[in-house]
């Protein structure tokens, strides 16, 4: 007899149980975040639902079967302990964070889902961070888990009303409270979308047994639940035999008259014994909206979970019982109740929760929760700006509005001024450089003290800088960016000017000028000689203009009129001015210079003046003196205005119009406290209309920043030529930066000039009233003027709401995190002896000035009394 031997083969040869490998992600909810559409999201999620076949597929001999999609959503608090106050009372860190994992397959959809669902006007509601899954890790010591289920019936819906967007989150947020030490509290969800045809059919037969009075029942196996059933199941046999005998003895006594027959349809009625539990549910006299739309809803397979971890059992029960009592509110047809569960059970639980993954422990419950995505929209919820202003020290939010960046300042060929976000992701953004015409524009910066308008500028003016030479337009024209820094403020070590300068390299130092005017014992020299070096006509009438508004003849006629033609004729050196008008020598010498320069006009003023009498020049000559005492009058700006200019190699030492050619970073400092009011708006005066005519000389070319630091401390006497400036800046590539505390501070006549000029807007964080004024330049920011100024609010320090004009239009404004301090990003370098440099190359000591001014000043006087003498002899 032969033997056959059996040969085993393994199970895995033909089939193979596919385990998904999950993906966890923190959901950070933004301040507009809302939970009156949540029933929408579930209802798109249903749709990652797939049937057995489906899942499965052959390859060879072989079976693969992958399990079913499911998700996991819980709510974690956590109190950590952290040491004691000064009065030895502990302090706890206390946190409360939102979690999802997944399918990884599904995690992009799910997340863009998310992302979707939640958004508000173009405005991201949550943001979705991968994280580790040990990261919503809660301890399996000392940690107590229940089951929350439904009561009754699948079909009975909880209560779902989408006006109420806090319930039950707001109970459940307030168990935070109750944490002491290093407590943990958990609300777990896993939710598998359920086959709609089979729910449908389920539904369906149910409601059909409730109409005919019968309440459908739970199934639940356990040792209470058998026993109840087997006295309901002997209740229902003793109820048929009961009720056969009854109606055979009505039958038997129904025959015969009407009468009997009646009273029998009568005692059938009464025999309707009513059901209890129907009542309870149809307390109100009918089936709640929300019970019947779930027959037809998407419905979910849902396991709940409850955990508690504390060292302390009373304060471990407690919070369980918190967290239960949370979901009271939304009772109504249906409720749910805690299902204690043994130790096993419960660390069976626990490693679900920690693991995101189902055991056979909770696979093979008959008792699950089935809800629709009405009522998963009301479990699970995200904390609106009510409840984050509520429990803001404990939640991770984004209170910043996230929009879609536009594309132009993410190129990285702009310049950089900080990183925002965008769908959860940190995106540097930048200033187009794309086109000139639209980066020159103005540019209005707003922060209150503290809030980094500083360190923007002088990010501006390194970035800047270091861009060298920036390809502007179609045509590829390069130019370098200088940056002029009017700084009044002078903070040493800290401030925007010195921020700059520390932060340069060896090799960059000699692209550094600084002009500092605050030293009085150095005084270095200015003038308008750009003005007057050059044939642009425009340039030499702007220039004689400007002298007229800084001295304030403009409504003195012929006072104005000498003092003009006298910048004209002489430049505008002050004391020039007056020796043209005193020295019948000097003007006899400027008349030729006229005559052979062909300068008919100003040739006949000064002939006409010289013919003159003594009374009548005397008179032109008091008034226009007058005025220029207030320059010859002052020590600091005498020895500023009044000194020949230093020269270097035959050229003058300032010599603007060469630095911007350059691309040089030169900063002007005149510490406001070392001038008074009026001298500090002189001062700017002069400066402001220094640049103006560098660049009207220079047209086209070059490009410059100028960088105006608190600019309200000295504009009074500046508004008209800023005025002016704003209607030319792009023909000229000239970019004034202006950087207020408060939009009050700018005059009403310039603001409406720089926003109809289409200005680029930087507004950090500051008061009500200054975004107020601007809400219809920022209402892009939300689409809605109504709730621009709430949202503009919530800028924090550091950072800035963006409005650009590029491309042709105003781009979406963004908010973006300001960068940290230049000397921060490259490394802090003591330049401070540069500054120092500066001072003894351009400036020359206080003593030699004052004595040329005085030789000067005398020769004048000596001149006019010599006059005076020779007119009076004569006569």
């Amino acid at each position: 007899m032969i033997k056959k031997k059996i040969q085993t083969i393994n199970w895995n040869t033909f089939f193979k149980l596919e385990e998904e490998t999950m993906t966890a992600f923190r959901i950070i909810p933004h301040a507009s975040v809302l939970n009156n559409q949540s029933h929408k999201l579930w209802r798109a999620l249903h749709g990652i639902y797939s049937g057995n076949f489906e899942r499965l597929r052959r390859e060879g001999v072989k079976l693969h079967y992958r399990i079913k999609e499911r998700i996991w959503i819980d709510v974690t608090l956590r109190s950590k302990e952290e040491g004691c106050d000064e009065e030895g009372n502990p302090t706890y860190k206390k946190q409360v964070e939102f979690y999802l994992a997944c399918p990884s397959r599904y995690g992009e959809h799910i997340k863009h889902q998310l992302e979707h669902h939640y958004m508000q006007k173009n405005s991201p509601g949550v943001t979705l961070e991968q994280i580790d899954i040990k990261t919503s890790e809660i301890p399996n010591d000392n940690t107590t888990v229940c089951d929350l289920k439904l009561t009754k019936h699948d079909i009975f819906s909880l209560k779902c009303d989408y006006t109420e967007q806090t319930t039950p989150l707001s109970s459940i947020l307030n168990v935070i409270h109750d944490l002491r030490g290093n407590d943990q509290a958990k609300i777990s969800m896993c939710v598998e979308p359920y086959n709609r045809l089979k729910w449908n059919s389920i539904a369906e037969s149910a409601h059909e047994r409730f109409k005919k009075g019968k309440t459908p029942k739970r199934v639940r196996l356990n040792g209470k639940n058998t026993f109840l059933m087997i006295l309901g199941v002997l209740d229902k046999v003793y109820e048929w035999v009961n009720y056969l005998v009854s109606e055979v003895i009505d039958v038997i006594d129904s025959i015969g008259s009407k009468e009997k027959r009646s009273l029998y349809h009568d005692k059938q009625r009464i025999k309707q014994k009513a059901d209890m539990e129907k009542k309870k549910v149809m307390i109100d006299g009918k089936l709640s909206s929300e019970t019947d739309k779930k027959k037809t809803a998407p419905v979910f397979k849902t396991y709940i979970r409850l955990a508690s971890h504390s060292v302390n059992e009373v304060r471990r029960t407690m919070t369980l019982n918190s967290m239960v009592t949370a979901f009271d509110q939304l009772s109504e047809n249906n409720e749910m109740k805690p299902s204690e569960l043994s130790p096993k059970e419960q660390k069976q639980s626990l490693k679900e929760i920690n693991s995101f993954k189902l055991t056979v422990y909770s696979k093979s419950d008959i008792d699950s929760n089935i809800l629709s995505n009405y009522e998963l929209g009301k479990l699970y919820q995200m904390p609106t700006a009510l409840l984050q202003k509520d429990f803001g020290d404990y939640l991770t939010t984004k209170q910043i509005r996230e929009v879609a960046l536009p594309a132009c300042v993410k190129d990285k060929n702009g310049l950089p001024i900080g990183v925002a976000e965008e769908k959860g992701n940190k995106v540097p953004v930048h200033l187009p450089l794309s086109n000139r015409n639209e980066h020159a524009l103005s540019h209005i910066v707003i922060c209150e003290q503290g809030g980094g308008k500083d360190t923007l500028a002088s990010n501006i003016v390194v970035e800047s800088y270091r861009k060298r030479e920036v390809p502007f337009g179609k045509e590829n024209h390069k130019s370098k960016i200088a940056s002029i820094l009017i700084d009044v403020v002078d903070q040493e070590g800290d401030g925007m000017s010195d921020q700059v300068r520390d932060s340069l390299l060896e090799g960059e130092l000699k692209d550094y000028i600084e002009i500092n005017l605050g030293r009085t014992d150095y005084p270095i020299y200015l003038d308008w000689s750009e003005g007057l070096g050059s044939n642009d006509r425009e340039a030499f009438v702007k220039l004689s203009n400007e002298l007229s508004r800084f001295l304030g003849t403009h409504e003195m006629v012929d006072t104005d009129m000498y003092l003009k033609d006298g910048a004209k004729a002489v430049g505008d050196n002050i004391l020039d001015i007056a020796q043209l008008l005193t020295s019948k020598e000097y003007r006899k010498q400027i008349i030729q210079d006229l005559e052979a320069k062909k300068q008919f006009f100003l040739l006949q003023t000064w002939k006409h003046f010289d013919s003159m009498g003594d009374k009548k020049q005397a008179q032109i000559a008091g008034n226009v003196l007058t005025r220029l005492h207030k320059l010859i009058g002052d020590d600091f700006l005498r020895n500023i205005f009044c000194q020949r200019p230093k020269m270097i190699d035959g050229k003058p030492a300032v010599n603007l119009i060469e630095w911007i050619r350059e691309g040089k970073i030169i900063v002007f400092k005149f510490p406001k406290n070392k001038f008074t009011k009026t001298g500090t708006e002189r001062i700017f005066k002069y400066l402001i209309t220094k640049i103006w005519l560098a660049k009207m000389v220079m047209g086209s070319e070059g490009t410059v920043n100028v960088m105006m630091n608190e600019p309200h401390q000295f504009i009074g006497e500046s508004v008209e030529t800023l005025e002016d400036m704003s209607g030319e800046i792009r023909k000229y590539g000239l970019i004034p930066w202006y950087f207020f505390h408060d939009w009050a501070q700018v005059p009403n006549d310039l603001r409406d000039i720089l926003l109809g000029a289409g200005t680029h807007l930087h507004i950090g964080s500051g008061g009500k009233k200054t975004f107020n004024s601007l809400k219809e330049e920022l209402k892009e920011y939300t689409g809605d003027p109504a709730t621009v100024v709430e949202e503009c609010l919530k800028i924090q320090k550091h950072y800035f709401l963006h409005v650009i004009h590029a491309e042709g239009k105003k781009q979406q404004p963004f908010v973006a995190k300001g960068l940290d301090q230049p000397t921060k990003r490259y490394g802090y370098k003591d330049n401070s002896k540069l500054s120092e440099e500066c001072l003894l190359h351009f400036g020359r000591p206080y003593q030699e000035v004052e004595k040329e001014i005085m030789e000067q000043y005398l020769k004048l006087t000596t001149e006019g009394e010599k006059e005076k003498k020779n007119n009076e002899k004569a006569s």
